[in-house]
């Protein structure tokens, strides 16, 4: 973001390689998270933001948003925290489908 207006902005900027993109939100940014897939490499961006949590591809090119899987914002009730749960047993998975 241009310093003479990034204290006004809600951003995070992702930088691979050549590629920089500056991500823009709405509402604050509370926290970030990076998720590594098996290989080791990063394959997604996970952002907390006051309003919503949103999720982006690290893998496809322009770093495309996640879909969600809701329909309407989550902002009724402000969220304060996330947490990244690694190596979740298989059994919890499948009961939760």
């Amino acid at each position: 973001m241009p310093r003479s207006n990034y204290g006004d902005k809600h951003c995070v900027t992702v930088m691979q390689g050549a590629s920089h993109v500056a991500l823009d939100f709405s509402a604050k940014v509370v926290d970030f998270t990076c998720v590594h897939g098996d290989s080791g490499n990063l394959t997604s961006l996970i952002v907390l933001t006051e309003e919503e949590i949103v999720a982006f591809d690290l893998t496809t090119p322009g770093i495309p948003e996640v879909p969600k899987p809701y329909l309407y914002s989550l902002h009724d009730s402000p969220v304060t925290y996330l947490t990244h749960c690694a190596a979740v047993p298989e059994q919890l998975w499948s009961d939760l489908k």
